[in-house]
C-alpha cells in the first residue's frame, strides 16, 4: 500500500504548503503538519516485522462509521478539496487530477429463480470502470464448510461459471474474469456474494455507452458514462460542519415513511493520516473522551429521540435508512471527534531491573507514562505451526496523558526496534480517564537489564464532536 505522500513530487507538495494549509487554531499545528508532509517525501513508513493484530470492536465500528478509501488519498486533496459527488457511490476526493466519470444505470437490479443481483458503487476513474455485482437471495448455493479454503475456491468457481458476466462496449464484447470477491456465509449457506469489477473503458474511442449481461438472467444491464461534476465546497453536498480542517456533511431524502440520510467525511491531512496508520500499523480508534460506543455516531429527530436504522457504506461516508416522516425533521447527525496522527516519534529505553524508575516521554499533544515493565521465562509457541522455543516474555504497560488544547493525545504505538524476537503481542484496557496499553515481546531466553523501543503514531482527538443539523429533506415522494 502506498503512503499518503508517495503520489506527490516535491514541487507539487511545496506548491500546497504552507499557504494552502487548512485553517487551524494555532500556528504550531500548521507548521507541524507541514514538517510531517515534507519528511514523508524522504522516508517510507517502516512496517513492524512481526505484529499480531488484535481485532477490537471499537476499531471496527469506528472504521465503518468513517468508511472511505483514505489510505490511497494524498495530501494535496485535503488542502485543495477537489470533490466529486457520485450518486449511489458517495464523495470521491480527487487526488491526482484523475478523470472521474459518473455511471448512470437504467436497470441496476435483476431477479430470477430466487437470486437477486444488483450493480452497486459503479464509477469510472481514468480509463477504468469500477463497481460491484452483489448477489443475494434464497437461490444462492450452499457452503458446506465455511472455513475451508477449498470450499471457498469451489464457491468462486461455481459463481464464475453459473453467473458468467459478458461486457459489451461499442460493437465488441468479451467475458469478464473476476479476481476479487467477497462472500457472507451463514449456517452453511451463502447469504451474499460480491464480485468486484475493474474493467477498461474505451472513452478515447468515443464509447460512452456500455452494457453487461449475466448468465441466467434475461435482460442486459445498460450503463452510460458521463463526466462527474466537480466542486471544492463541501456545502454543495448538503448541510455541513467543518472543524480544524475536517468537514462532516449530511443530507436526507424522504420517501413515504422512510428517510434516507447520507453523510460524507472530507478529512484534514492529519485525520486522513490516521486512517492510513490504522490500515498500516493498527492504531487504536476510540470515541472522544472514551465515551460509550453507542455515542460514537447517532441520529436524533426533532424531539431529541435517537433513531435506529440500517447503515451501508459509501465512498468516504455512509447511508442510513430510517423509519420516519417529515415531522421528525430537523434531524441531527452526531459524530464523535475524529482521530488524527502525525510522524512524531521518540526512542525510549525501558529498564527491566526491579525498582528502576520508569521514564515519561513528552509529545506535542500529551505525555506517555510507563507504568510497569517485567520479564518472565515462558515457552513460546507458534500459532501457525508446532514450533516452540524457550523464551523470555517482556511486558511493558503504559498510558497517555493528554496535554491542554484542541488536540488531545490518548494513545501511541510501542515498537520493539531489534529483529531478534519470536513474536509480539499487544493488549489494552480502558479506564474512565485513560487507555492503558500493553506490549509484550518474546525474546530468546535470558535476563535483560533494559530494552529499547520506539514510540510512534501518536493518536489524538482533533477538536470536539460534530452535530450536523439537517433542517429538511432535499426531496420528498
Amino acid at each position: 500500500m502506498k503512503d499518503v505522500f508517495d503520489y506527490l513530487e516535491e514541487e507539487d507538495l511545496l506548491r500546497n504548503l504552507p499557504e494552502a494549509l487548512p485553517q487551524m487554531e494555532d500556528e504550531t499545528a500548521a507548521k507541524r503538519i507541514e514538517k510531517m508532509a515534507l519528511e514523508r517525501l524522504q522516508t517510507e513508513t517502516k512496517q513492524q516485522k512481526k505484529w499480531q493484530k488484535r481485532r477490537i470492536l471499537i476499531a471496527a465500528v469506528c472504521c465503518l462509521v468513517a468508511v472511505g478509501a483514505f489510505a490511497r488519498k494524498p495530501i494535496a486533496a485535503y488542502f485543495q478539496r477537489i470533490l466529486h459527488y457520485l450518486p449511489g457511490v458517495g464523495v470521491y476526493i480527487n487526488d491526482t487530477d484523475a478523470e472521474i466519470y459518473e455511471v448512470q444505470i437504467d436497470n441496476p437490479v435483476q431477479e430470477k429463480d430466487g437470486v437477486r443481483v444488483e450493480l452497486k458503487g459503479f464509477y469510472c476513474e481514468n480509463n477504468m470502470l469500477i463497481g460491484d455485482f452483489v448477489f443475494t437471495g434464497e437461490g444462492l448455493p450452499m457452503a458446506e464448510d465455511e472455513e475451508d479454503d477449498t470450499t471457498k475456491d469451489t464457491i468462486d468457481d461455481e459463481f464464475m461459471e453459473k453467473y458468467q458476466v459478458t461486457y459489451y462496449y461499442g460493437e465488441k464484447n468479451r467475458e469478464i474474469s473476476f479476481f476479487s470477491y467477497g462472500r457472507l456465509t451463514e449456517d452453511g449457506k451463502v447469504r451474499r456474494y460480491t464480485m468486484h469489477c475493474s474493467e477498461r473503458l474505451y472513452l478515447k474511442d468515443g464509447c460512452y455507452d456500455y452494457a453487461f449481461s449475466i448468465k441466467g438472467f434475461d435482460e442486459k444491464i445498460h450503463l452510460k458514462v458521463v463526466k462527474a461534476k466537480t466542486t471544492e465546497n463541501p456545502e454543495d453536498f448538503g448541510y455541513s460542519v467543518t472543524k480544524n480542517g475536517t468537514s462532516l456533511i449530511a443530507k436526507a431524502n424522504l420517501d413515504g415513511d422512510t428517510i434516507q440520510l447520507e453523510y460524507y467525511q472530507i478529512p484534514s491531512a492529519e485525520v486522513a493520516q490516521a486512517m492510513e496508520d490504522y490500515y498500516q500499523t493498527g492504531i487504536i480508534l476510540c470515541p472522544y473522551r472514551f465515551a460509550p460506543l453507542e455515542d460514537y455516531a447517532y441520529i436524533q429527530n426533532a424531539a431529541g429521540e435517537r433513531m435506529r436504522g440500517h447503515l451501508e457504506s459509501l465512498e468516504n461516508g455512509g447511508r442510513y435508512t430510517l423509519k420516519g416522516t417529515e415531522k421528525d425533521f430537523p434531524l441531527t447527525l452526531h459524530h464523535s471527534a475524529y482521530t488524527g496522527t502525525d510522524r512524531e516519534k521518540q526512542e525510549v529505553e525501558i529498564p527491566l531491573t526491579e525498582g528502576a524508575e520508569l521514564p515519561q516521554m513528552k509529545f506535542h499533544y500529551g505525555t506517555v507514562e510507563f507504568l510497569s515493565a517485567m520479564q518472565e521465562d515462558v515457552i513460546w509457541e507458534d500459532e501457525d505451526s508446532e514450533r516452540t522455543e524457550e523464551a523470555t516474555k517482556v511486558t511493558v504497560r503504559y498510558k497517555t496523558v493528554p496535554a491542554k488544547g484542541i488536540r488531545k493525545m490518548y494513545a501511541a504505538n510501542l515498537r520493539y526496534l531489534k529483529e531478534d524476537d519470536f513474536g509480539v503481542e499487544r493488549d489494552w484496557e480502558q479506564t474512565n480517564e485513560f487507555l492503558i496499553q500493553e506490549r509484550s515481546v518474546y525474546l530468546p531466553r535470558g535476563k535483560r537489564e533494559k530494552l529499547t523501543f520506539s514510540l510512534e503514531n501518536p493518536s489524538y482527538w482533533v477538536g470536539g464532536s460534530y452535530d450536523v443539523v439537517i433542517e429538511k429533506p432535499r426531496s420528498k415522494k
